[in-house]
């Protein structure tokens, strides 16, 4: 257990467990968590590009940004059922091809809000959605792919957000947009 007198600093919190890493946090969390980040900064996550290597998150979690300025680098690639993703901007620079800001492979209802999602390649390239998913004010934006959901049999519905480009390969991607911009489409 970290406290105040470790004189470490608490990036994270699951409840009022605290934790030093954003890594940390996300190791520990549990089906029905909330991972709260009350630190703003960079928080680099390794980069999966493969759905092999991607971080398993639990059932119906969170990660909300409780300051503004919460960025999460290097582009990770996410797994979960029933995610929620709230405050946390993802930025990966690197300018490769492939190189996304986020990517996401979610089944059940998911929800992405109050975030911007930056990638070189994509800001979110080849993700894979069955079941819902809500993005409400984000801003996807990149020099290739904005918001790109490849695959899966879904129910997206996007509001009041600011896209820089978006794709499907998937025939069974049922797409409402509401309140949105497109630019460099």
């Amino acid at each position: 257990t970290v406290t105040a007198t470790d004189n470490i600093p608490v990036v994270a919190k699951i409840g009022e467990t605290p934790y030093t890493t954003l890594e940390a946090a996300l190791n520990a969390a549990k089906a029905g968590d909330t991972v709260a980040i009350v630190v703003a900064g960079n928080y680099e996550l390794k980069n999966n590009y493969v759905e092999e290597g991607a971080y398993r998150l639990p059932d119906n979690f969170t990660l909300k940004g409780i300051v503004d300025g919460v960025v999460v680098t290097n582009g990770p690639t996410i797994r979960a059922n029933n995610l929620t993703i709230d405050n946390v901007d993802f930025n990966n620079p690197v300018q490769k091809n492939y190189q996304s800001g986020l990517v996401f492979y979610l089944t059940g209802d998911s929800v992405i809000k109050n975030s911007d999602i930056y990638g070189y390649w994509g800001a979110s390239y080849y993700s894979v959605v069955t079941g819902k998913l809500l993005v409400d004010n984000c801003t996807f934006d990149t020099q290739v792919y904005g918001l790109h959901i490849a695959e899966g049999n879904a129910d997206v519905t996007v509001k009041n957000s600011v896209i820089a480009g978006w794709n499907t390969y998937g025939s069974d991607i049922r797409v409402t947009f509401t309140g949105c911009t497109f630019k460099d489409n």
